[in-house]
């Protein structure tokens, strides 16, 4: 009889956040279980910590709600399992769902797990291969190991492109009345709180500048093409000192 290959860990997801290239934005939605131990819930989930996890407590399947405010562009789930540790707790198949809300998820992921020891990598594309905008991220855990009845998870995180965000996506600035208004510039501090757009823009130590726009109308409709994409971004918007 033929024994299943394990399935082999994926890397650890700060490698991916020190490339500049994704970012985690599991804080900005609202989580939710389908049930849990006293003291083994969604704060267990969401720690950093690895020694930590969420124990269900109730009948399969057993369900982790990712719910967005505004339509989010989504690229990779990373969830931790350690099978070493949790035996028949540890998943076995997991199904991933998005949509609009509880009332039309549509399953776009489907993973046979064998023993994992390690972050599992979970890529949410459409059928293009791009990353998917949703505002609802289900995660189901239908099997574990072993039969077991209720399941542990030690950490979930939820990545967004920083290619796909708002910085990525900002329009050219071609015409003259942009040009006249081009540079937004912002003390070092602020670069500081902000690592990911540091990166991405490979801003300087001693300032940053955008291409951007500074007359009042088109301050405007930069403010509400932030607000529309990205509200982290949105909030940054008001810390920027103009030139």
């Amino acid at each position: 009889m033929t024994t299943a290959n394990k399935t082999p860990p994926g890397a650890d997801p700060k490698q991916l956040e020190r490339t500049g290239t994704v970012r985690e934005i599991g804080s900005q939605a609202v989580w939710s279980l389908s049930s849990c131990k006293p003291g083994f819930g969604v704060d267990q989930l969401r720690d950093d910590n690895l020694e930590t996890y969420w124990q269900s407590d109730g009948s399969q399947p057993h369900l982790v709600n990712i719910q967005f405010r505004r339509k989010t562009t989504v690229k990779t789930l990373c969830i931790y399992a350690d099978y070493k540790s949790d035996e028949s707790y540890t998943p076995s198949k997991i199904s991933v769902r998005v949509g609009n809300n509880f009332h039309n998820l549509q399953e776009i992921r489907q993973l046979e797990l064998v023993e994992p020891s390690g972050w599992i990598h979970v890529p949410l594309t459409d059928t293009h291969k791009k990353p998917i905008r949703t505002f609802m991220i289900q995660i189901a855990v239908l099997a574990n190991h072993q039969n077991g009845r209720d399941t542990h998870m030690r950490q979930i995180k939820v990545y967004t492109p920083v290619e796909e965000s708002s910085i990525g996506k900002f329009p050219r600035c071609t015409t003259i009345d942009f040009m006249m208004y081009r540079s937004i510039r912002t003390q070092p501090r602020f670069l500081n709180q902000l690592p990911f757009v540091r990166r991405s823009l490979g801003a300087q130590e001693e300032s940053w500048t955008v291409i951007g726009v500074m007359d009042s109308s088109a301050l405007s409709v930069l403010r509400r093409y932030l607000e529309e994409e990205n509200s982290y971004l949105f909030s940054f918007a008001y810390q920027l000192r103009l030139h």
